[in-house]
């Protein structure tokens, strides 16, 4: 074997090992005798090469949430507050406005009857707090719904909407709606039953009269030969009028009345009913796809609108995001361990959760490709061909999130700088020496010059396999763990 260099290229590889490495002229088969020169032993274990990335400690985006209605702020919690579903976020003129954990906003107020899937999502996230709301895979608000939601207000010591002045206002019009349909009822079936009486005898009596005095007239007319015409006519009359008090009478329009009061008064009995039952809608609840959540800071004042910006939030967890490079990306694997290095000399265990755009906190959208890729918690994440605003295309570097167990170690730290430490290629079993051991031979291939134990130096091929922190796995023949290896 004739060698030619030492391992330069190797060293250069190895990144963290900087220094000259001598030539040597040592033939195939010859030995040399070196008294004074240093070595290194040959071990045998695992090896890992890695890489170091630098993030921050972040808790993701911060997101602003607005109020809606009407009213005045009357409570509003302090900045760095951590409020969890089922908790009261601020107040509107003295009454609470809940957070609840779902998929769906609320856009509308929901009572008694209605149905849709923010229906639904209420009823979910009330289970979830474990109210009773009854068969929670049904979108209808019914009366478990109700109770639920006044179980929520009692939970923090809270009279439910029908406890109050509006709510007890709201039952009180419509018992008197009730009242006033109960008496519309009562009137149209007099009305009914007075049309459908059969006549009384003396009006039966007069009409047999006129009848009779009619018919009279009419022979009179006859006998004195002028006015019989006239008479003829009074005399018909008479008899239709009496005709149609044998007939049944014509009650249609009575009964119409009847049955639209009837209606009416069912319809108030419904109101009196929603009126009785809970209700509630965005004025009461904010939903949010999060369990808790963070106050970043605070917008709204008290004593102001309730309509407008109110806070900022952002998710609980505190994790790590460090922007990557296209080759760092491909390396990574989701599920990875890695080290994360505080700036408070510590050190806390992460997993590799995802690698996307920055800024996707807990509980905001994002989407998955097997790596991972996550949208920017308002949705505008861009796709490395996409195009950003103005029609301009761009490229969104990825951003790698770790998520971290132990937050009780980093919360505090948001904000701060932290050096990622991971593996990504692991040999067990290697047997390693430095990489500034290593010989390339003129034939090609490489060498270590191992140390015998009478201190001479032979020349031994090896094949080289992975590198990393300036060491270098070995295979071959003739080398094994234990052996010293020459530092040219």
């Amino acid at each position: 074997m004739k060698v030619v260099a030492a391992m330069g290229m190797l060293v250069v590889l190895a990144v963290a090992t900087i220094g000259a490495v001598r030539l040597t002229t040592s033939r195939d088969g010859e030995t040399t005798q070196a008294a004074d020169m240093r070595t290194a032993v040959v071990e045998q274990g695992a090896l890992a090469a890695g890489m170091r990335l630098t993030g921050t400690l972040t808790r993701g985006q911060v997101t602003p949430l607005s109020g809606t209605g009407d009213g005045v702020l009357t409570a509003l919690p302090a900045p760095g507050a951590q409020v969890a579903a089922g908790e009261v976020l601020y107040e509107v003129d003295g009454r609470p406005v809940f957070l609840l954990s779902g998929t769906a906003p609320l856009w509308r107020s929901l009572g008694l009857g209605d149905t849709g899937k923010d229906v639904l999502a209420l009823k979910v996230a009330l289970a979830a707090l474990g109210h009773d709301v009854g068969d929670v895979s049904t979108d209808v608000f019914d009366a478990a719904t109700s109770n639920a939601v006044a179980a929520l207000y009692a939970s923090v010591g809270q009279a439910p909407p029908t406890e109050t002045t509006d709510g007890a206002k709201a039952i009180t019009e419509a018992q008197a709606a009730i009242d006033a349909a109960q008496r519309s009822v009562v009137a149209a079936r007099k009305a009914l039953a007075d049309a459908g009486a059969a006549p009384v005898a003396l009006v039966v009596a007069q009409a047999d009269a006129a009848v009779a005095e009619a018919a009279a007239a009419l022979d009179e007319a006859n006998a004195a030969g002028t006015g019989a015409a006239l008479a003829q006519a009074q005399l018909d009359a008479a008899k239709t009028a009496r005709a149609a008090l044998d007939a049944a009478p014509d009650v249609t329009a009575q009964r119409q009345a009847v049955d639209d009061a009837v209606k009416q008064l069912a319809a108030t009995k419904t109101a009196l009913a929603v009126a009785r039952a809970q209700s509630v809608g965005p004025e009461q609840v904010t939903m949010l796809n999060a369990s808790s959540i963070r106050v970043e800071s605070v917008v709204g004042r008290l004593g102001g609108p309730v309509g407008g910006e109110i806070v900022r939030w952002t998710g609980m967890t505190t994790f790590v995001e460090a922007p990557l490079t296209a080759s760092q990306h491909a390396a990574l694997a989701i599920g990875a361990t890695v080290q994360v290095l505080l700036p408070s000399g510590g050190s806390v265990e992460g997993t590799v959760a995802s690698v996307g755009s920055a800024g996707a906190a807990d509980g905001q959208p994002g989407t998955d490709d097997g790596r991972a890729d996550r949208a920017g918690a308002d949705g505008a994440g861009v796709d490395s061909a996409g195009a950003a605003e103005g029609g301009a295309a761009t490229v969104v570097k990825p951003v790698l999130r770790v998520d971290i167990a132990d937050q009780d170690a980093v919360a505090p730290l948001a904000g701060s700088a932290v050096t990622i430490e991971m593996s990504t290629d692991v040999v067990q079993d290697a047997l390693i020496v430095p990489v500034t051991a290593l010989l390339a031979l003129a034939e090609g291939g490489y060498a270590v010059e191992r140390v015998t134990e009478a201190d001479d130096v032979e020349l031994v091929g090896v094949e080289v396999g992975l590198i990393a922190e300036a060491r270098v796995q070995v295979t071959g023949a003739g080398v094994k763990a234990g052996d010293r290896v020459r530092i040219p």
